[in-house]
Order: C-alpha cells, then structure tokens, then sequence
C-alpha cells in the first residue's frame, strides 16, 4: 500500500487516508480540509496502518467512475484508444483516468474533478482489490476536449513499484515545451495574479481572495504557489498561470500563448 501511494505522489497525485476495508475518510482529511502530500506521512497511513488510499481528482486529472462494465466496455468503443489510459478495476466496474476535464455527461459514469475523490489502488473495499488494468500504462488526454492545463505534469521518473509511474501524456495539440516553460519562468503565476485580485497568505505557500474569473463577495479563489497552479471551489477553474490568462480574456489556450508570448517573450 505505501508503495503505492509514493508512486501516486511521484505522479503529483493529493491522496486522503481512507479507514482500513472501506470508502470512509479518516477524521480530520478530506479533499478541500488536509489532504497527504509528504513521504513521511504517507509511510504513517500507508506503511504502518493499513488504511486504504483515496485520491483526489482535478489538478488535470479527471476520472470517470463507472458503476458497471457495460457502459465502460461502451465508452472504450466510442473512443477508440480511450482504453489503453490508465484505468482501475473496481468492484463492480472501473475508474477510468485521463488528463484533463471532461465536460460533457458520459453515460453510465460519474465525472469526477474538481476536488473529487476516488477510491484507488490497492484499496480493499468489501473484499474487493482495486487493481490498475494495466499498472505501466499512462495517464492519456481527454480524447476530442479542451484540457484545462495548458502543459502536461511533469513527474518523477523514480516508481516504487518497479514500473512506470502514471504519466500526463503531452497535449500534442500546444505549442513546443518551451515556448511554455519560458512564459511561465517570464511571468509567475502569483506576479499576474495579483494584478488581479488582492491576495493574502498565512503560510508563504498557499494566496486567497476573491476570483478573477467571475463575480463573488466571497473568497473562494487561490493560488498554489509550490505547484504554481491557481483554483477556485466556487467556479471550479483550475489550471497555471497560462489557464488563468486564457481564462480572464476568454480566448483559447493556443491564442493566449501567442499572445504571452509576444507580451512577456520579448
């Protein structure tokens, strides 16, 4: 178990101790209330407990639970491709992972991302092993949908398992990596956010106030600035500082790079 959940924090995955044989979150944890970032604390609920790993969606990463094989055998089959991502055998059905945000209703599943969460591997839950498909394969993108990342997540090489850790695929519909990577070094996103919006912090890492991309009275809006990504738990958008330019002047990922480009890249 603590050897999967370092290799789900190798892949940049937030995870939440869940009791020992089932889907009850432990005391004090959550999504949106503390969630297990550190190695050490990892080895305390995952290598000396016995607890079972939840891991948060969103952060551009989305998976569709599916409560039964049928319409998950469906949906392979209406995407073509779609079924070598990395996917997860449930009890009755599977969660599938892809990169992304998924916005359209997919039959027969429940679209988890902003701050979801989802029981994964090697959780026990009613005696039931939730076991990967395929443990090497990789985090594919959003077939035929606008992701919200505008660079793909980068992750350690270093897998506990042996294998492969989940990867983000590149979009290969952006422009090259380092077009990207030099706009984000140009501009950081908490310089550009808080021309913005006001922001405060009370540890150095995490900035809130009020959101930039719409209308509120209360703060819901914040910026990460270890993983250099911003998110809001009112609207639900997420992404860097590329997402949240592209997201103030309503244009597409692709013009707000030309545009940062040409404004920052000089």
């Amino acid at each position: 178990m603590y050897a999967w959940a370092l290799r789900w924090l190798d892949a940049g995955r937030l995870l939440v101790p869940l009791q020992p044989g089932s889907k009850r979150i432990v005391r004090g944890y959550g999504p949106v209330v503390r969630v297990v970032t550190d190695p050490g604390e990892a080895h305390n609920w995952w290598g000396l407990r016995r607890c079972n790993i939840g891991l948060v969606t969103g952060y551009g990463v989305t998976v569709l639970d599916f409560d039964d094989c049928q319409p998950w055998r469906e949906f392979c089959a209406q995407f073509p491709g779609v079924a070598d991502t990395f996917t997860v055998r449930t009890r009755r059905g599977a969660h599938v992972y892809m990169a992304g945000q998924v916005t359209v209703a997919v039959p027969g599943a429940e679209v988890k991302y902003n701050s979801g969460l989802v029981v994964t591997c090697p959780s026990v839950v009613a005696g039931h092993s939730y076991q990967p498909v395929n443990s090497g394969a990789q985090i594919l993108q959003v077939p035929q949908l606008l992701s919200l990342q505008s660079e793909s997540l980068v992750v350690s090489p270093r897998s506990a398992m042996g294998a492969p850790a989940p990867i983000v695929k590149p979009d290969v519909a952006r422009p090259g990596d380092d077009t990207v990577s030099r706009i984000k070094q140009a501009l950081p996103l908490l310089d550009y956010a808080e021309t913005l919006t006001k922001l405060t912090t009370r540890d150095g890492r995490f900035y809130h106030g009020l959101c930039p991309v719409h209308d509120e009275t209360r703060p819901s809006f914040y910026v990460d600035t270890q993983r250099g990504l911003f998110g809001c738990y009112s609207c639900g958008k997420r992404g860097d500082v590329i997402n949240l330019y592209a997201q103030v002047n309503h244009v597409r990922l692709s013009e707000a790079i030309s545009r940062l480009a040409r404004e920052v890249l000089r």
